[in-house]
């Protein structure tokens, strides 16, 4: 597991990064998505300034928006079923009573949509596919509630640092942004906080603190997934 120091570090190497590359995602947005531009201010929504002397007509915004409808109707079209649970290749040759397991994953994908149906999914999953549209698209799926399960957040490009891993996959994701003291609790039931940060959040609790986070690759030496029926008798095993 990490330590605090090294996650700093490591982040102030994906931030050195993607420093190279932020004047071009500034000109993107400016152009393409100017209310999702939040590289200098955190506050999306925040009104354009003009006073650089610049004219903006909306032909780039409307084929943003065009673009980010087509992917969305194509890929995650809103409140259907767009992905299915079957038996893989591997499975299909050695298990036995196929069309049950088949039917038992097809439940389990009806009853994985009417929790994406129910959230907020739709709405969330644009904002991604608008950021992809400028470079990188960020979800993050949050514990939600017994009645709604799920609770995606779009990140903000401006937000989003990468590190590369192995191969060019990505390593670790780092999220800097801010959060009202008051909320921290709320948001990480087991969160710890040091006493200073704990006294400042009791004399200012609205007052935004500073956050980084950081979601890394878990290391797994071994897999095993073992297979059973309804019966609880085991059908297959599989080994990586």
């Amino acid at each position: 597991m990490l330590t605090g120091e090294q996650i700093l570090r490591r982040f102030k190497e994906a931030e050195s990064k993607k420093s190279n590359f932020k004047n071009t995602y500034k000109e993107a947005y400016e152009f393409f998505s100017p209310n999702r531009e939040t590289f200098d201010n955190p506050t999306e929504g925040t009104k354009r300034s003009t006073s650089d002397g610049k004219i903006f007509d909306s032909t780039c915004q409307d084929a943003s928006k065009k673009a980010v409808n087509n992917l969305q109707s194509s890929i995650f079209p809103p409140q259907k079923k767009f992905a299915s649970l079957k038996l893989g290749s591997l499975l299909s040759s050695s298990a036995k009573n196929q069309d049950e397991l088949n039917a038992s994953l097809e439940k389990i994908t009806d009853i994985f949509f009417q929790a994406i149906y129910t959230s907020n999914f739709d709405t969330q999953i644009s904002e991604v596919l608008e950021d992809l549209l400028m470079g990188t698209g960020s979800m993050m799926m949050q514990k939600g509630t017994l009645n709604n399960p799920f609770v995606f957040v779009a990140i903000p490009l401006a937000e989003v640092f990468l590190e590369r891993g192995v191969d060019g996959a990505i390593r670790s994701h780092y999220r800097r942004w801010q959060l009202e003291g008051e909320l921290l609790q709320e948001t990480w039931e087991d969160i710890k906080l040091t006493d200073e940060l704990a006294n400042k959040i009791k004399e200012k609790p609205t007052e935004k603190i500073s956050l980084i986070e950081c979601t890394t690759k878990a290391k797994i030496t071994r897999t095993r997934i073992e297979i059973k029926d309804n019966k609880g008798e085991k059908i297959t095993e599989i080994v990586d």
